[in-house]
């Protein structure tokens, strides 16, 4: 059980340097700008680029990230694996970033932003440098230099506050000459702009304080090492890629096959992100969990000979995540007023993407087999299968329905790459999961939302939110009495 508990306390670790951070994040794209954004196309736009981010922030770090952690745990000279990792997405980097920045002004045009070419600009720089500093991260992580990792996660969203809060508060009211100035030299049309701008200078902030882990860094590169990572982590890409499209490619898919013109698609699009923002507050639990789960997992592994971990973690991560979905829900009619009233018309979304964050976490516990046995490629399968029905849904149902497929497409790809991970696994990696608790809180929890949102849509907020409160309580009594000994072991 002491593995279990430092699973926990790294959770917490992490889920500092990744909630916290992304809870300012939320206060700032979700509260700040829907509130400042008038336009709702304005906000579409910004949740559409940063769909682009994760997608080609995946394709420079080659997830050799991933791929360190698995030969960093088991060979003795870290620095060097660290090293032939960091070496190639240096330069990919350096090639791919150079390319895009020649071809601006064509891409931008492709993506209906003929006359943006600097968003194009910025974004690419930002991928670079978030790239290079994703492998430092994972030195961090590997390490567990926890307070490192904390401090530049943490640094860049607060980077990126400040310099929003300068370019868009400070000088406008204080120096809006020099706002002028600004906007004139780097072609500047909009305040969505000073966001955009404003992250650039935060990645390449935090690149310049890690100038002195590039020293440290003990320069070189073993090929045949190098060869053995990229085959381990080729599948965890077409993984990642997939897990992007599941997770982030909302927007872009509204912007095309909502089925009217761009600018309404984006203003639409720009309506759904600002509600999926608010489910986003059960997906910070779940990035935590997988920030501490993924090397935890790598080296703790042959301690676990048993496997019992694996099955107990499901138990519990189940349990916080039904806690919080009927939290979430209980209280969503007050969770309303975070964004700003012209953003209001899709929270309908918001109890399906509930769900369908809690079965990506759990997905990354019953699929961290194909890692530990080295079967990446079966992951690259279920990922690949998972994007499938996700373009499919959405494509059909967006014109049909609306945004809200999007919601639909997300829970029904997570519940799809849930059964594979787990059937895939029992064959090649079994391990024994309390599958019948899982399923009991997962009805419990599907049966206490349809009431909760039933309720407030026919009677009350109010009458529903105690009503929330008391299956809150109802939860932690049942919680508390039948997984006690669990729980306090």
């Amino acid at each position: 059980m002491s593995i279990i508990k430092k699973l926990v306390g790294e959770t917490l670790i992490y889920g500092m340097a990744s909630i916290f951070p992304r809870l300012l994040n939320i206060m700032m794209t979700l509260v700040y700008l829907t509130y400042r954004f008038k336009d709702t196309e304005d906000y579409g736009s910004y949740n559409e680029m940063y769909a682009y981010v994760t997608i080609f922030l995946t394709i420079l770090v080659y997830r050799l990230d991933t791929a360190y952690f698995r030969y960093g745990s088991r060979l003795e000279n870290k620095d060097n694996v660290f090293s032939t990792a960091l070496i190639p997405v240096i330069v990919s980097a350096i090639v791919i970033v150079g390319v895009v920045l020649v071809y601006s002004q064509s891409i931008a045009t492709w993506l209906s932003y003929e006359d943006k070419p600097h968003y194009i600009q910025w974004f690419a720089l930002i991928i670079g440098f978030d790239a290079v500093a994703t492998l430092f991260y994972g030195k961090f992580r590997l390490a567990s230099q926890t307070k490192r990792f904390l401090f530049f996660k943490v640094a860049n969203v607060v980077l990126t506050i400040i310099f929003i809060l300068i370019f868009l508060e400070v000088i406008p009211r204080i120096a809006p000459e020099i706002g002028q100035n600004i906007a004139s030299f780097f072609g500047v049309t909009k305040e969505l702009d000073f966001v955009f701008l404003a992250n650039l200078l935060a990645s390449g902030s935090i690149l310049l304080l890690l100038i002195p882990e590039f020293v440290k860094v003990k320069w070189s590169l073993d090929f045949s090492l190098l060869k053995k990572m990229l085959f381990y982590s080729f599948p965890l890409i077409v993984v990642g890629l997939a897990g992007n499209i599941n997770q982030a490619f909302a927007v872009p898919l509204q912007k095309y096959f909502l089925g009217s013109d761009t600018a309404a698609n984006l203003s639409d699009a720009g309506l759904y992100a600002a509600a999926a923002k608010i489910a986003l507050l059960l997906n910070l639990f779940t990035v935590a969990f997988n920030y501490a789960a993924e090397p935890f997992f790598f080296n703790n592994a042959k301690e676990d000979k048993e496997k019992k971990a694996y099955g107990q973690v499901a138990l519990a991560f189940t349990i916080v995540c039904v806690i919080v979905i009927i939290g979430i829900i209980t209280f969503s009619g007050l969770a309303q007023y975070l964004v700003g009233s012209q953003y209001r018309a899709s929270l309908n979304i918001v109890p399906w993407l509930l769900f369908a964050y809690f079965f990506l976490g759990l997905y990354y516990n019953v699929a961290i087999w194909f890692k530990l046995s080295d079967r990446t490629m079966v992951g690259a399968i279920i990922s690949v299968f998972g994007a499938i029905i996700t373009l499919v849904v959405s494509i059909y149902f967006l014109p049909r329905v609306g945004t809200i497929a999007s919601a639909y497409a997300a829970v029904t790809t997570y519940a799809f790459m849930i059964v594979a991970g787990y059937l895939t696994g029992q064959r090649y990696y079994p391990i024994q999961y309390p599958i019948k608790k899982i399923l009991t809180y997962v009805v419990v929890a599907v049966v206490m939302t349809v009431s909760l949102v039933l309720l407030r849509s026919q009677i009350n907020t109010f009458v529903s939110m105690a009503l929330g409160i008391v299956y809150n309580i109802g939860l932690l009594w049942y919680v508390w009495k039948y997984e006690r000994k669990e729980l306090l072991s």
